[in-house]
Order: C-alpha cells, then sequence, then structure tokens
C-alpha cells in the first residue's frame, strides 16, 4: 500500500482513555521529528508510542468542515510522511511535491501565444500607418491636363423659311396688294404665328383707336413711345371684333394658298367658317366679355397648333373652355338697355297723314312732308317730288 495521500494505521495494543483520541485535522508531532505529523528518518512505518492509541474516525459534521491549510512544507529530501487523516489543501494553493514531475497549465501556453500575436499584429499595424503617411507627404501631385478641345461642327444650313410674297413680283400680285393698309411687319407676324390674338384691333382700320397704338412713357428721363398692351376696351361689341378677325383670316388663307398646300388651305377655310358661325351664335345667347374672353384663349390654342402645321382646329368646339368662360352667364338685358333702343316717335314724320289718311284723333308722330319736312302738304302732294 502506497502512503502517499493515505494514512497509516496501527494496530491498538490496549484500551486507551477517550482524552487520549485525537480528532480529525489535528497531527501528532515529536520533538525529534525534522516535520510536524512525520515519523523518525529511516523507516517507513513507525509504530506510535505506547499508552496511546490510533482509531479511525468516521466522519460527522464536525469532520466534514474543511480542514485549515498548514504551513507550506520545508524543502529537504524525500522521506515517507505519516498523515493521520487525508487533508485537503486550497484549490487557490495547488500543491506541490518535491521531486515530482511539474504540470503546467494549459492556458498559461494560449495566453501568451495570443500575447505574441497580438504584439505582431500591433507592430504590422504601426508599419503599415508609417507607409501611408510617407505615400501620403511625399506622392507628388498627377500633372493638371486639360481636356482636348474638341471642335463643334459645322453648323447645318437650316432650310430656308418660306415667305410669301410681300410686294410686286411682276405679276403684279402680292400681299400688299390686298392688304395695302397693314404694315409688313404685321403680316409677317401673323404668318410666323407670332401676332397675339388681342392684337386684332391693329388690323381694324375702321377703328378709333387705330391711332393709339403706341404710347408714351417716362424712360430714364426721356419720353419714349411704346406699343400700349390691348385690353377688352378696344372690343366693346361685335363688330369691333369680327371685322378684323375676319381680315386676320382672309391673311391667313392667302397665306396658305401661296405656300401650295392645298389640303391645309381646304382645312383651314372651312374651319373659320365654321367658327365664325360658332362665335356669332354664342354672341346672341352669352354675355359679351364672356364670348370675348373664350375668343382670346380658343385663338390662343389655335396659333400654337398652326406652329405645327394643323389648321383644321378652328372648326372644333372647345368644351371646357365652354364651361370656364360662358356657363352660366347668358346674356340678359336691363331695363336701361331696354329703354335706350326704344324709338322716339314724336320726332317721327307720320306715314298716314303722308300717303294715306291720319285717323287718330292724337298722334304722336309729326304731320309734316317727308320730302321737303313742309307741314302745309303730305309728301303726296309734294311739288319737289314731281320735280324729280
Amino acid at each position: 500500500m502506497s502512503t502517499f495521500g493515505r494514512s497509516q494505521v496501527a494496530a491498538p495494543k490496549a484500551p486507551v482513555p477517550a482524552a487520549a483520541t485525537r480528532r480529525h485535522g489535528q497531527t501528532t508531532t515529536w520533538a525529534d521529528s525534522p516535520l510536524p505529523g512525520s515519523d523518525q528518518p529511516g523507516s517507513p512505518l513507525t509504530p506510535l508510542p505506547e499508552g496511546l492509541s490510533f482509531e479511525p474516525s468516521i466522519p460527522t459534521e464536525d469532520t466534514q468542515r474543511p480542514p485549515t491549510p498548514s504551513p507550506a512544507p520545508r524543502t529537504a529530501s524525500p522521506q515517507p510522511q505519516l498523515i493521520s487523516q487525508p487533508t485537503l489543501a486550497p484549490q487557490s494553493a495547488p500543491l506541490t511535491h518535491t521531486g515530482s514531475p511539474t504540470i503546467t497549465d494549459p492556458t498559461a501556453d494560449i495566453g501568451r501565444q495570443l500575447h505574441g500575436l497580438f504584439a505582431q499584429l500591433t507592430s504590422t499595424q504601426l508599419v503599415i500607418l508609417q507607409e501611408l503617411r510617407a505615400n501620403r507627404t511625399t506622392a507628388p501631385e498627377p500633372p493638371r491636363t486639360e481636356p482636348p478641345v474638341i471642335p463643334n461642327p459645322p453648323p447645318v444650313a437650316a432650310a430656308p423659311e418660306f415667305l410669301p410674297p410681300l410686294n410686286s413680283n411682276g405679276n403684279g400680285e402680292s400681299l400688299r396688294t390686298y392688304f395695302p393698309d397693314i404694315p409688313e411687319a404685321t403680316l409677317l407676324a401673323i404668318w410666323r404665328n407670332t401676332f397675339a390674338a388681342r392684337d386684332l384691333y391693329k388690323l381694324d382700320k375702321e377703328a378709333k383707336t387705330r391711332g393709339d397704338f403706341n404710347k408714351v412713357v417716362l424712360d430714364d428721363g426721356y419720353l419714349t413711345t411704346r406699343e400700349r398692351e390691348a385690353n377688352n376696351k378696344d372690343y366693346p361689341n361685335w363688330l369691333s371684333l369680327s371685322h378684323p378677325l375676319n381680315i386676320y383670316f382672309d391673311i391667313l388663307e392667302i397665306m396658305i394658298i401661296y405656300r401650295g398646300d392645298r389640303a391645309a388651305a381646304a382645312r383651314f377655310t372651312h374651319g373659320i367658317n365654321t367658327y365664325r358661325d360658332d362665335l356669332y351664335t354664342l354672341y346672341l345667347e352669352f354675355e359679351w366679355p364672356a364670348v370675348l374672353e373664350y375668343h382670346f384663349k380658343f385663338h390662343a390654342a389655335r396659333i400654337v397648333e398652326m406652329e405645327n402645321g394643323i389648321y383644321g382646329g378652328w372648326g372644333e368646339r372647345d368644351t371646357i373652355l365652354l364651361n370656364c368662360h360662358l356657363f352660366g352667364k347668358p346674356r340678359t338685358r336691363t331695363k336701361e338697355q331696354k329703354s335706350k333702343t326704344a324709338v322716339d316717335v314724336s320726332k317721327q314724320p307720320c306715314f298716314d297723314w303722308n300717303f294715306r289718311q291720319c285717323t287718330r284723333a292724337k298722334c304722336n308722330r309729326i304731320h309734316k312732308c317727308k320730302t321737303c319736312d313742309s307741314s302745309d302738304h303730305p309728301a303726296s302732294s309734294c311739288p319737289k317730288k314731281s320735280q324729280a
């Protein structure tokens, strides 16, 4: 039986008093023993002194308590020791046995390896940072190179604009022949679709506002003339709009014929005739300012179409514009308007007195000759009539 970690128990020779037994956790020490709790050297088994007996202790509640750690053993040559009871060393202080092989902790080797790898990684990062800083400070700036100049392509010759004959071309026919009172710049503006819809009054040679096309304004201390903006006052009634509108249609129709597009001329002629009838119908049914605003909006939309070569849109009604400008605005006549339209018969000659016989007791008309304004004879017997 091995003596390491176990207790050597000698058979008792005689009964021993209870006071002589040792409790668990106590060791016997002799004066001549070099280590506490050990026997004399030279004998693997040393008998207990006489008069003392050692009995194996039975674990009780007192023996289950953790033993008190004993002081570290002295360094000496390995000798057998007598251990009365197995003593549990604390977990924090592992047992070391002199002369036995050293037990290494595997976690210590892993820690040393990790420490070495971390140190190597740190040194590598420092080297990389130093190289980056050196490259940043010493790298030369790339030379600036101007982009190559790409020559612009030669301009493509645009197709010549067709212009109708404004002056006489030898045959004696031109636009000025048909419209001598309209300036050449106005004719070109109509052909190029830059003539505004509200500027129709400029085509009316009988308009009273014809001499008021320009206005005098003060510009930087100087009096200058500028073309005034058109307004609804330039179109007080139906004739003030329909007359210049017909001239506008005639100019466009002749220009389309000069261009040689017969299909466009046919569509345009049919469309403007339809639009004239519709516009006059709207004039009879709705208020004049509303009809005027509807026309200006409709006319502006047709100008955009004619820029794209579409001339048949004049014959189509725009229901959206009708609802926006004419819906809920029927034409009404007030009492004041009715009184102005009434004819004053007191200043008219009596027709019955001049050609027949007036039988009314109190006639509201004047009894005078309708031919010579004489009250002596009626018109049927007027001497001037016979002379004529």
